[in-house]
Parts: C-alpha cells; structure tokens; sequence
C-alpha cells in the first residue's frame, strides 16, 4: 500500500492541546488549528495518534498553548458533523514569531512578586 499523499500546513492553537486515547487504546493528541494561509477558514480539527504524538507531547504539553504555530503533515481529510477533521502525519513546534520572543524575554526579567521592589 502506497503511503498517504499529505498536505504541509503551518498553524496556530486555537486551544490547548489536548490527549486522546483511540479505541484499541492508543494514546495520542488533538489539536484545534487554524492555518496561516487561509486554507481553511473555519479552521480544522486534527488527531495525531501512537508512541511519536504522545512523546510530543509530554515534551511540549506546556508551550502547547492557543496561539502556539506548529508545522504539521496532515492526511485523511475529512468532514464529521460540519467540522474539517484530517490525521496529523508528522508536527513539529514552528520557530517562535517575534512578539513572542519578546514576550518571554520581559517575563523572565520581570520580577514575578507584584508590589516587591528591589534597591
């Protein structure tokens, strides 16, 4: 059997991501994403299950968060209940954009006791 023919999409969380267990118990991830490119405009729902997802994400869980841009390989589209749905076939965290960089950095130099003044 020839290997899925797979579309490379680049996009952000619009939720935390979160687990999923398939019924023959493998454990995996779904990710509630809207593209970059405005290929789907109501955005889309992807699961990505087996050894590799779940790795993913205990690595990743907590920068896993809604605005978080992720470069994926998706295959199997389909559409359950009027939703967009499609298998995730590899993902990866995509290079932090600017205005996140920058946010981090502050909050790193940003003392995290309100009120506390340092002399």
């Amino acid at each position: 059997m020839s290997d899925p023919v797979t579309l490379p999409i680049r996009a952000y969380l619009r939720m935390r991501a979160g687990t999923c267990v398939a019924a023959d118990t493998t454990r995996g991830i779904a990710l509630v994403l809207r593209d970059t490119g405005g290929l789907f405009p109501d955005g889309i729902t992807v699961q990505w299950l087996g050894k590799e997802a779940a790795e993913f994400y205990d690595r990743h869980q907590h920068e896993l968060t809604a605005g978080r841009c992720l470069d994926l390989e998706l295959f199997h589209f389909r559409s359950v209940q009027n939703q967009l749905r499609a298998s995730v076939k590899t993902c990866q965290l995509a290079p932090l954009a600017p205005s996140w960089i920058k946010h981090a950095d502050k909050s790193i130099s940003t003392p995290s006791t309100p009120g506390l003044r340092l002399v």
